[in-house]
């Protein structure tokens, strides 16, 4: 159940930096947080992102995206645990997207998008879809 406040913790703070018109935004981290984040880094969401250490508690700065002023983000949304969202292989081949969507999923072989499952040709539980640019 944490992971999935984190998850949208994580996403809120991500949003309303770029609403604001941050340069960075600082989050807690753990485990969960840091591959969102790394996904979401790969994609070309987000800048970079680093870790600090403070005893026992671990942040990460998050650095906002933009391009020509305008954040590399355009939506996020979030898929709630209640309505948990599964994509099984069978979707992924049918369903698989192209362009500026990605699709984030938690899968028994970690945080993957949509096309990294794919490729690996196991499905997982839809966390979010980020439409970027």
């Amino acid at each position: 159940m944490f992971f999935h406040a984190a998850f949208h913790n994580t996403i809120a703070a991500i949003t309303v930096g770029y609403a604001a018109k941050h340069r960075y935004v600082i989050i807690p981290a753990n485990k969960f947080t840091v591959a969102v984040l790394q996904k979401l880094c790969d994609l070309g969401a987000i800048g970079m992102f680093k870790l600090t250490r403070n005893g026992p508690k671990c942040t990460a700065t998050v650095a906002l995206h933009y391009i020509n002023g305008v954040p590399a983000i355009f939506k996020i949304k979030t898929f709630s645990l209640t309505n948990k969202y599964f994509v099984g292989i069978k979707d992924i081949r049918t369903n698989r997207l192209s362009g500026n969507t990605a699709y984030i999923l938690s899968t028994s072989r970690g945080i993957l998008t949509l096309s990294e499952a794919a490729d690996l040709g196991i499905g997982g539980f839809m966390l979010a879809s980020v439409i970027y640019r």
